[in-house]
């Protein structure tokens, strides 16, 4: 059985089982109920910061879970390590954190590769941390009984690419699939080369922020296209919220 290791334990979370659970069950214990419990959610949009910077924003969106809807995850993220052009999926037949083991339907990857619309390609998996962040939130909220995964690093993307893509998408997903997008928002500073204002900078981010989750919740793959070529830098996951604007 191959098994991809965690690769952000005791750096970008906790290391030890018991804190790890702990930690995850303080944040969703201390996010709001935004979403009544009986009400379906087909996708989230979370962040993939560190835990100490992520997980209280991250928890709002685990909160509005039902566990018991859901038997599948297919969860979206860029590429940070290495350039990946399309979408690169895995071979290996789990992830794994100090929370357990999370199984990948390996059936839907193989029939998306024989498709054209992904390929596998290891690599870049290896030390990503877009989609190992998301996991312990998935194994607290579902306990005993988690989903398997779909993990998918989405790189360069033509229009053509991601129309494919959602087309795969649309096509393969049931009322107890759930999609996550695993992405920030602006990247702003310096250290980022993007500098595309001064103060007062926190209201401008936070303007810039808000146009940006309004083009996602409208759900309109064409104004999201325009939208992702004339802001190029509102969130590090622009690709895979390309391909979330055309499934849904």
């Amino acid at each position: 059985m191959k098994v991809r290791q965690a690769a952000l334990a005791g750096q970008w979370y906790s290391g030890h089982s018991k804190d790890l659970q702990l930690s995850i069950e303080k944040y969703l214990q201390s996010s709001p109920q935004l979403v009544p419990s009986d009400s379906p959610v087909r996708a989230l949009v979370v962040p993939h910061a560190g835990h100490f910077w992520s997980g209280p924003t991250a928890a709002v969106g685990y909160r509005a879970l039902n566990p018991a809807q859901y038997r599948r995850i297919f969860i979206l993220c860029p590429n940070h390590r290495m350039p990946v052009h399309g979408t690169a999926s895995v071979s290996v037949d789990a992830f794994e954190t100090p929370l357990g083991q999370l199984k990948v339907d390996k059936s839907v990857i193989r029939r998306w590769e024989k498709l054209g619309v992904i390929r596998i390609h290891d690599a870049p998996h290896t030390e990503e941390h877009a989609i190992e962040i998301q996991l312990p939130f998935i194994q607290t909220v579902f306990k005993n009984n988690p989903p398997v995964i779909v993990p998918l690093i989405v790189g360069e993307m033509t229009p053509y690419d991601v129309q494919r893509l959602g087309d795969a998408f649309r096509n393969e997903l049931n009322d107890d699939d759930l999609v996550i997008v695993s992405t920030d928002l602006m990247h702003y500073g310096e250290n980022y080369g993007y500098v595309p204002f001064g103060a007062p900078v926190l209201s401008q981010i936070r303007a810039y922020d808000a146009q940006t989750i309004s083009a996602i919740a409208a759900l309109n793959s064409e104004k999201f296209e325009n939208y992702a070529r004339r802001t190029p830098h509102a969130a590090c996951g622009l690709n895979a919220l390309r391909v979330f604007s055309y499934v849904f």
